[in-house]
C-alpha cells in the first residue's frame, strides 16, 4: 500500500474508476437519450478528478502551478456544479409554490 501512495498510482487507479464510471454514465446517455444521473454530477467528477490530480502532482512532487492549476480547475468545477444544483432546486422550490397557491385559489 505504501508503495501505490508513493508513487502515486492509488490517484491513478482512482482517476481510471471515476473515468470508467464517466464513460458508463455518458454511454448510457447516448444509447437511452436519458440522464442516468442529473448533469451537475459530471462537474463533480471532474473537481474530484481535479483534486486527484493535484493531490498526485503533490505526491510527485510537481511544479507548484500544475498543482495550483488542477486546484484551481476542481473548484471552478465545484461552483459550477453547486450553481447547477441550487438553480435546479430553486425552480423546483418555486414549482412547488405555484401549486400550493393553485390550490388555496382553487378552495375559497
Amino acid at each position: 500500500m505504501a508503495a501505490l501512495l508513493v508513487t502515486g498510482r492509488v490517484f491513478d487507479l482512482l482517476a481510471a474508476f471515476i473515468a470508467i464510471e464517466l464513460a458508463v454514465f455518458l454511454g448510457y446517455r447516448l444509447v437511452r437519450q436519458e440522464h442516468l444521473v442529473p448533469v451537475d454530477v459530471y462537474f463533480h467528477m471532474a473537481a474530484a478528478l481535479g483534486l486527484l490530480g493535484a493531490a498526485r502532482a503533490v505526491f510527485a512532487g510537481a511544479w507548484w502551478g500544475q498543482t495550483g492549476l488542477l486546484l484551481a480547475a476542481a473548484l471552478l468545477s465545484h461552483a459550477l456544479a453547486l450553481a447547477m444544483r441550487w438553480r435546479r432546486r430553486d425552480a423546483a422550490h418555486a414549482s412547488q409554490q405555484r401549486q400550493l397557491r393553485l390550490q388555496y385559489d382553487l378552495h375559497p
